[in-house]
């Protein structure tokens, strides 16, 4: 595959029409109270050009559907190639799945997840050290440890300016 940025995203279209074998009740993202089908589609980032799309019923969540697109890489050459996840994909299941099949990814982290939260809690005071300063205002830190049973490598960034900013907004 030429060598570019891919994404990979996930739609749903819901219609009034009846008996279309892939329209199914599910979760519907737009909170329409219709049955809908998912379109899954790999496309080039910086031509915004689609690659590759399948459909499939909508009733199938985004978590559970992974394993499937990402069983299509080796025909489409995608390899050695890192995936950056959104939360819809952020699952136990899908992170045993990827740390077993040794595919790279970057997750998003939840931060009311407990274990995040002893994390943050261990960094909190050090944090704004000069150690950890990225530029004006940023720190930064990597902690290695296991999370979801899984060797994992949590960056963790904090901004002062982003407080400030959260701080006026509450005033």
């Amino acid at each position: 595959m030429a060598s570019d940025y891919l994404a990979y995203d996930v739609t749903s279209f819901s219609t009034f029409t009846k008996g279309l074998e892939d329209f199914e009740w599910g979760y519907n993202r737009d909170k329409e109270k219709l049955p809908q089908i998912n379109f899954g589609c790999y496309h080039a980032f910086r031509t915004g050009l689609p690659l590759f799309y399948v459909t499939y019923p909508g009733s199938i969540v985004d978590k559970s559907h992974m394993p499937y697109i990402m069983s299509y890489n080796n025909e489409l050459d995608i390899n050695n190639v890192i995936f950056i996840l959104a939360n819809a994909f952020h699952s136990t299941k899908n992170i045993f799945w990827l740390y077993d099949n040794k595919i790279k990814y970057i997750l998003p982290i939840y931060l009311a997840h407990r274990s995040i939260k002893n994390i943050i809690d261990q960094v909190r005071d050090g944090i704004t050290s000069i150690r950890y300063r990225c530029t004006d205002g940023v720190f930064a830190k990597t902690i290695s440890d296991r999370f979801y049973g899984v060797k994992t490598n949590i960056y963790l960034y904090y901004s002062t300016e982003l407080l400030e900013s959260s701080r006026l907004d509450l005033f």
